[in-house]
């Protein structure tokens, strides 16, 4: 079966244009499953974001590349469905050219699956449009072989101009999967100039999630999973020089980036301390290039509630930063993945360059929540592309959720119950609970009293909180509901209820 070509829709403008910190929130909703991977911004400070939708009755097939334009405030502009007869399509990147061009990345099938009925999603489309929205070229690079699946697609553009395409590729044997690395190294014209596809022959676990390069051009660094945490470090033509576990079990789902000349920085779900066979936080690392850690930290706390850092961006740093901002999902389901069962928070922490936090920031939905990807903006402030799941009323369809803060993680809220995200700096879980909770303050606001009432608010517990983490016993506690509040400087900081379930 021939994949067809197809045209991107896009809108650019050259004018710039001065405007503020802008503030926004906005949910994309339909019967189908959605989500966004990426995000583009022009001059003029609109939003080009790409992902794909799909069938949410038959996840696997029928997926299509999804556009949609956005203004500075949030305003949909365009949106457009980018559909291959008789193919799947997902939209994986759109990256800009010193041409004012635009490359579109997208991995694409045609094959159809004798057993499982499904897409080989065994292709990567590489296209290129000028400004005018005339097509420019169209590449195609097929896998070696055809029952594999290309996933998340990333790039690295290198010093030399060139673009590298890295991720994982998943072989179908039977019930089984096997997930190898791949690297493909196309120029700007996107003629292939060489790729390494890691395919072995055994069940396996080996995904790139992302990579830098050398600082002579002399090869790479690529965070990986093989299938704890690994570095590996790779010569020019992506074979393997040596790799190493990272230090705190980083793994999964990460991002790797230059902090300093000699030093690199990495985000991955971790584990750490007395849990070494538990990934559930969310944790951050600089590492100099002996692997040597410089400096770490996490961000969450084992069992029960958990942490996952944004899959497809989850930090933002560039070298010389005073500050390192990151993003993630805290209360991650991790048996459920994207289709949790209960209300979670939108996570967002800044650190110094020792990684100490600044402040951290819990968005609590009406849903649950995943922070896909998260980006600064030219304003100063931050973008959030999010899904959101309401496990009440829906059965796998995702909605898109997206989030613009200003440089302080601020919302767009008016404070009252009808805002769909409202911010918190205390975490009072599990709720409903039974004979321990756990009280989770942000960094800036501990040294705070916590202060529990039963409903006809006599006081029935109180402590000063002076960890991320204080645990408060509730054995003794009749069933019911229950009032706390939290006092900052003498000022009351949060409310809320908690209720004591049976047990």
């Amino acid at each position: 079966m021939k994949i067809h070509n197809f045209i991107y829709i896009l809108f650019f403008f050259v004018s710039h244009s001065s405007f503020g910190q802008e503030k926004f929130d906005l949910l994309i909703s339909t019967f189908e499953d959605e989500a966004l991977y990426g995000a583009w911004e022009l001059e003029n400070g609109e939003f080009v974001l790409y992902g794909k939708r799909s069938d949410h009755t038959d996840y696997y097939n029928y997926q299509y590349g999804y556009i949609v334009k956005i203004s500075p405030s949030g305003k949909i502009l365009e949106e457009r469905n980018i559909i291959l007869p008789d193919s799947n399509l997902c939209i994986q990147k759109i990256i800009p050219t010193n041409d004012n061009g635009f490359l579109v990345i997208s991995f694409a099938g045609d094959q159809i699956m004798q057993v499982e009925n499904i897409f080989y999603n065994n292709t990567i489309v590489v296209e290129k449009y000028d400004t005018n929205l005339n097509p420019i070229f169209s590449k195609r690079i097929k896998a070696p072989i055809d029952s594999v699946d290309f996933f998340n697609i990333k790039t690295l553009l290198k010093q030399n101009g060139n673009l590298v395409l890295f991720g994982g590729v998943n072989q179908h044997r039977g019930a089984y999967f096997d997930i190898d690395m791949y690297f493909i190294e196309i120029n700007a014209n996107g003629n292939l100039i060489k790729s390494n596809y890691y395919l072995s022959d055994n069940q396996n676990i080996s995904v790139v999630f992302d990579m830098i390069e050398k600082k002579n051009s002399q090869g790479y660094y690529c965070l990986t999973r093989n299938p704890g945490g690994l570095i590996y470090n790779l010569k020019s033509n992506f074979d393997t020089i040596s790799h190493i576990s990272i230090p705190n079990n980083i793994r999964s789902t990460g991002d790797l980036k230059w902090f300093t000349d000699t030093t690199y920085i990495a985000t991955g779900r971790c584990n750490w301390g007395n849990y070494p066979d538990i990934y559930d936080d969310s944790g951050v690392i600089i590492l100099d290039t002996l692997h040597n850690i410089v400096n770490f930290n996490h961000f969450g706390k084992p069992d029960p509630m958990t942490e996952a850092p944004a899959p497809f961006k989850s930090i933002e740093y560039t070298i010389g930063d005073e500050f390192v901002y990151i993003a993630g999902t805290a209360d991650y389901q991790y048996q459920n993945g994207s289709t949790g069962t209960s209300d979670n928070f939108i996570h967002f922490v800044k650190t110094d360059r020792e990684l100490n936090p600044v402040f951290e920031k819990f968005y609590k939905g009406d849903a649950y929540y995943v922070t896909y990807y998260f980006t600064r903006t030219q304003d100063g402030g931050f973008l959030f592309l999010t899904t959101r799941y309401d496990y009440e009323t829906q059965s796998n369809e995702r909605d898109i959720y997206i989030l613009k803060t200003d440089a302080d993680g601020n919302l767009p809220t008016t404070g009252t119950e009808d805002d769909i995200i409202q911010e918190t700096e205390l975490i009072i879980y599990p709720n409903p609970g039974t004979a321990e909770i756990t009280v989770r303050t942000a960094s800036q606001a501990l040294g705070g009293e916590f202060i529990l009432c039963d409903i006809l608010g006599k006081q029935v517990f109180q402590t000063f909180v002076k960890e991320r983490f204080t645990s408060v016993s509730t054995n003794t506690l009749p069933e019911g509901v229950y009032v706390y509040k939290y006092l900052l400087n003498g000022k009351i900081k949060e409310t809320g209820k908690w209720v004591k379930a049976k047990k």
